[in-house]
């Protein structure tokens, strides 16, 4: 396994971004990386985008782009233990109860729990 602080190479040759100014290995790996408060945050600054758009007559809704070990952790060659603390599973789990799953366009419900016969990455 070759694996640097920014790209890690992961089974059969899949290459992943765990580095850069992102740190996205942190939100798998790290229990405190993306932490209630924060989600609550993005939850609100998503109704504040959501209620300034209303204002001009327009629809607003934001597009979740997960991260490719969101998608496909079965390639990752490592652990990932808090696999369901990345942003893209902590924003849909709290979607519904934070009345913003109108305004999410998440890729992650049909790629995960849909049909992974295309692979996007």
């Amino acid at each position: 396994m070759y694996t640097t602080d920014e790209v890690h190479a992961g089974k059969h040759g899949w290459l992943f971004l765990t580095g850069g100014s992102n740190a996205v290995l942190d939100y798998y790996a790290t229990p405190t990386a993306f932490p209630p408060d924060v989600a609550d945050d993005w939850r609100s600054l998503l109704l504040d985008r959501a209620d300034r758009a209303a204002a001009l007559g327009a629809r607003y809704v934001h597009l979740l782009v997960p991260e490719k070990l969101t998608i496909y952790p079965e390639f990752f060659d490592g652990e990932l233990p808090f696999y369901q603390s990345c942003p893209a599973h902590c924003l849909r789990r709290g979607a519904d109860s934070a009345k913003i799953h109108h305004l999410l366009v998440n890729p992650v419900v049909n790629v995960i729990f849909g049909n992974q016969q295309t692979v996007l990455w």
